[in-house]
């Protein structure tokens, strides 16, 4: 029984390489056409790999392929279980980040020193007044670093790299007032001004030198409030979100054991008692009694003082303000690069296919080497059945016409005649006749 199956399957691989030599496609072929096309490249199928044991004869190095897909599978688990990890993290991690906001307070003048040498009846006939103009501007420390390696990644990798989109000034706060002196004042209002900008500018006229004040509101996304009285020193917060206000007095309620949880209801305790004026409080009250120890963020305050002489640059000032803006690697796709991965994948499959046909190149030589003339045979045999299937002729062959059998079937008789008939019905080519001319009797 081995040894019928043996030559069986002897016999199916010499008429499978057989039917690769055509130019056909076989019944035998079928199986392997789906993955292997001679005419032009086909992506193998995702379980389609080196046929490792029978290659193994003549290219041992072929085992590594296989080892390396092994690792390749242990890479792409681990590298899927760490990007699991980071979209999880990134769940409960805030998408804003603190940067630093360098801040810049100086002033020039001009026409100051032609001033002092005037009287009071001169000065109506100069031209040019003394003035000053105070001028402050910010900028964000990281914008240059972060321009560099995002500019020397892209030329590197190809990707982009890291793109910046820096901000302006003003779009830091939500208004900003000055104090000039004691009588002069102007204020800047973001809802009122068109557009953003790198900084501002305040001219004036006058040779005194005054002192300057200037508070500036935080424009902070979401909004955040001042926790008043004792309740910021309970919570120990001063200016945070209403939400995290909010969190962190539960946390105090859960720590001291206030909340019954037969009525659902907050106990206060002496401290919560002296705050919200109350014995106990549902859950969806916090809110509404919050609102009487909330109040809006302080203002950031500089003091500055107005130079007329010397070099302005000497007497500049400049602070430092820490600032939320978005996390610029908050909510990118964290995927493989597939673009880079592709076409090593496409490479990979049109090398597989060439070692597939050169498998089966070998596979016939081969065979042929074995044994010639039943090989050759077996060859014309498949050939021949190829020719039929694809004149779609499975009823009659050469081989049939060969024999004088053939020509006695009873289909013969009426093939016979009417190919008679047909040229016997053809229409005969007109002759001339030469008539003869009459001889005389000899007699």
């Amino acid at each position: 029984m081995s040894k019928k199956s043996s030559s069986d399957k002897k016999k199916k691989s010499k008429s499978s390489s057989s039917s690769s030599s055509s130019s056909s496609s076989s019944t035998s072929q079928n199986a392997s056409s789906s993955v292997i096309n001679t005419n032009g490249y086909q992506p193998l199928p995702t379980t389609m790999t080196l046929p490792v044991e029978q290659l193994l004869s003549f290219a041992p190095e072929c085992i590594l392929f296989s080892q390396l897909l092994e690792f390749e599978k242990k890479l792409d688990s681990s590298i899927t279980k760490r990007l699991i990890d980071m979209q999880e993290a990134q769940k409960t991690r805030s998408n804003k980040t603190f940067r630093t906001l360098r801040l810049s307070i100086y002033n020039t003048c001009a026409n100051q020193t032609a001033f002092y040498h005037l009287d009071n009846k001169a000065m109506l006939s100069v031209q040019d007044k003394p003035s000053w103009t105070l001028r402050v501007e910010g900028k964000l420390l990281e914008d240059t670093q972060l321009y560099q390696s995002g500019k020397s990644s892209s030329r590197s990798s190809g990707m982009g790299g890291l793109q910046t989109q820096k901000r302006k000034f003003s779009s830091f706060f939500k208004k900003i007032f000055f104090q000039l002196g004691h009588r002069d004042s102007c204020e800047w209002d973001k809802s009122q001004s068109p557009s953003d900008t790198d900084g501002f500018e305040i001219k004036r006229n006058g040779n005194q030198e005054i002192d300057i004040k200037i508070l500036m509101y935080l424009d902070h996304t979401p909004q955040k409030n001042k926790v008043l009285g004792p309740l910021s020193t309970l919570l120990h917060i001063h200016t945070d979100t209403k939400p995290k206000i909010i969190s962190a007095l539960w946390n105090y309620i859960k720590v001291n054991r206030l909340l019954d949880l037969e009525s659902k209801k907050v106990l206060c305790d002496d401290q919560l008692k002296n705050i919200f004026g109350v014995d106990s409080m549902q859950f969806n009250q916090i809110p509404q009694l919050l609102r009487e120890h909330l109040g809006p963020a302080d203002p950031l305050e500089f003091s500055y003082q107005l130079k007329l002489t010397g070099d302005p640059r000497d007497f500049e000032q400049a602070y430092d303000i820490s600032v939320e803006v978005d996390d610029q690697m908050f909510g990118q796709p964290t995927s493989l690069p597939r673009k880079e991965i592709a076409p090593l994948d496409e490479e990979i499959n049109q090398t597989i296919v060439k070692i597939h046909n050169h498998k089966r190149k070998r596979e016939f030589m081969d065979q042929l080497s074995e044994d010639p003339i039943s090989f050759l045979s077996d060859v014309c045999i498949h050939q021949l059945k190829d020719y039929q299937i694809s004149k779609s002729l499975p009823s009659t062959g050469f081989e049939e016409e060969r024999h004088s059998s053939f020509y006695y079937q009873p289909m013969m008789d009426d093939i016979v005649t009417k190919y008679l008939s047909k040229h016997n019905n053809e229409t005969p080519t007109p002759q001339t006749v030469i008539p003869s001319t009459p001889q005389a009797d000899s007699s």
